[in-house]
This record gives C-alpha cells, sequence and structure tokens, in this order.
C-alpha cells in the first residue's frame, strides 16, 4: 500500500500571506475604482453647474464592466492557482485546517466587491437618459423632451424628471420645468443638484424672493458655487438691492480668481456669468461713471 502523498507543510505561512494579499488587493482595487468614478461624476457635475445646468446622468456602466471583469480574473486565478498541484512528499503531515482561511477569506471578499459593482452597474444605469442624452448630442432637443417626458409618466424617477427639466430649461419653457423640478425634488433628489437650476426658473418666472429664498443660507456659505452666487446676485438685481447685489459680485470675483486650476472652458463659463451680473448691475445704476465695480 502506498504511503499517503500530502501537500508540503512548509507553504503555510507562503499561502498565509498569498490569501492576505488576495483579499486586501481586489478589495483596495475595487474601492479605489469606484472613488474615481465619483470623483469623475462629481468633476462633470461641476462642470455642469458652471453652465448653470445639470446634463445627463454619468452611467457607470463601462468602469462597473472593466472592475468587475478585472476582479473575475484575479478570482479564476486565484481558484485555478488553489487547486493547481503542488511538491508532494511522502510522510509529511496533513496541512492545519486553518491554511485554506486566508483563500475562502479573499473569495467572499472578492465576490462581495464584485457584486457591488454588478449593483451600482445595475442601480445606476437608465437606458432612457442615455438614449436622451444621445438625442441631444444629435440636436433633436424636443425628441429627448419627448422622450424623456414618456419616460416620467411611465416610471418617474428623480434623475429622469431633473433632466427632462434642464432640457425644458434650455427651451425657455419656465413654467413646465418647475412642474418637473419640483417632482425631481419630491423624488428624493439631492438638493445640490437641483438648488440652482429651480432659483433660476424661479427667477425667470418672475418670483426673485422665491429665488433667493431657495439659495438661503447654503449661497452664504463657502461651499457655493460661482454660478450659485451669479445666479443669487441676478434675483438681487431684479429685487433692485444693488448694494447686496454688489457685495455679491465682489464675492463671485474673488472666488473666481481662486480657481486657477479649472479649466479653460469653465474658466470662460464663470467669466460669462460674473460679466451678465456685471453688465446688470450698471444697469440698475443707470451707467453712472465711475463705477464701483471699476476697482475690481
Amino acid at each position: 500500500m502506498n504511503p499517503l502523498l500530502t501537500a508540503d507543510a512548509s507553504t503555510e505561512p507562503f499561502y498565509a500571506v498569498v490569501g492576505l494579499l488576495c483579499l486586501v488587493v481586489p478589495i483596495v482595487l475595487a474601492v479605489s475604482l469606484l472613488l474615481l468614478r465619483d470623483r469623475r461624476r462629481e468633476n462633470k457635475r461641476r462642470r455642469a453647474l458652471a453652465s448653470g445646468r445639470l446634463p445627463g446622468r454619468e452611467t457607470p456602466r463601462q468602469f462597473a464592466q472593466r472592475g468587475t471583469w478585472l476582479l473575475l480574473v484575479v478570482f479564476f486565478t486565484l481558484i485555478f492557482w488553489s487547486f493547481a498541484p503542488t511538491k508532494s512528499h511522502r510522510n509529511r503531515p496533513r496541512p492545519r485546517p486553518t491554511t485554506n482561511t486566508p483563500l475562502l477569506a479573499a473569495l467572499i471578499g472578492g465576490s462581495l466587491a464584485a457584486g457591488y459593482a454588478l449593483f451600482r452597474t445595475f442601480r445606476l444605469y437608465d437606458r432612457v437618459l442615455k438614449r436622451a442624452e444621445q438625442l441631444v448630442k444629435a440636436d433633436d432637443l424636443d425628441g429627448a423632451i419627448a422622450t424623456l417626458r414618456e419616460a416620467v409618466e411611465v416610471r418617474p424617477t428623480a434623475w429622469r424628471a431633473n433632466n427632462l427639466a434642464c432640457y425644458l430649461i434650455d427651451k425657455g419653457e419656465w413654467p413646465e420645468a418647475y412642474k418637473y423640478l419640483l417632482e425631481a425634488q419630491g423624488l428624493g433628489l439631492d438638493a445640490a443638484l437641483y438648488r440652482n437650476n429651480l432659483s433660476s426658473v424661479l427667477r425667470n418666472l418672475g418670483r426673485p424672493e422665491d429665488s433667493l429664498s431657495v439659495q438661503e443660507p447654503h449661497v452664504h456659505s463657502a461651499r457655493a458655487t460661482v454660478p450659485e452666487v451669479c445666479n443669487y446676485t441676478l434675483a438681487l438685481l431684479d429685487l433692485r438691492r444693488t448694494d447686496a447685489a454688489f457685495e455679491q459680485i465682489v464675492r463671485a470675483e474673488t472666488l473666481f480668481r481662486a480657481m486657477s486650476l479649472l479649466p479653460d472652458d469653465q474658466k470662460r463659463l464663470y467669466r460669462a456669468l460674473i460679466d451678465l451680473c456685471r453688465s446688470r448691475y450698471e444697469e440698475r445704476m443707470g451707467g453712472k461713471k465711475p463705477s464701483p465695480l471699476d476697482e475690481l
């Protein structure tokens, strides 16, 4: 009878280290990719706020596909490696049961990370939003509005209502845009995403007081952006509160000068918004010279 062939017990520390690495590396990689995607979405949102409107939702399908494929490659490699034959020795004791614990932990942790990536993919991806974005890029704004209006009637979501309102803002249809912004708000959309749009719509509907109330008190905080400050300034000018408007123009100029790392296209948008506020202020002041803005 042949003696029992067992794995080399001296490899236990090696397997333990490799198992721990296989547990940590996929999780760190998945978290890093998610943080990178969130940063890209935040940068895109900031560029959108610079233009005074929010574009269609960024779909993370490609990101999730890359991350999922990478995780699957790592996991299948780990599985095949774990079943690969190892150097055998006679009359060696069996490895302790704890030898495979890091490997099992790595498989469980990696599976949870891959499952989370797939969950984010299916939860965030919306074919209707993507189709509407493609129609807008093809200069078919009416088609995008019709697509989203039908989708909101069938299955309303906060992002569908918000994007429909954005496209209606582009057409200058303020009452209907206001209706869908309120619907997006009721469906739980983050206030940071609709606040400036709602304030702009109210101002164009001839309700500057309500426009100011939407922006306050956020506009006075350090997190306020140049578009938000400019929109607030325009509402102040509509109410002929020129002193307060002048203070906000000074603040917008200060914020703009502090943003030296902004992309050129975003700088141009910010500059155009500030210049609009300056010209409206000059009109309210009757074109008097010298103007307080000359010192800025």
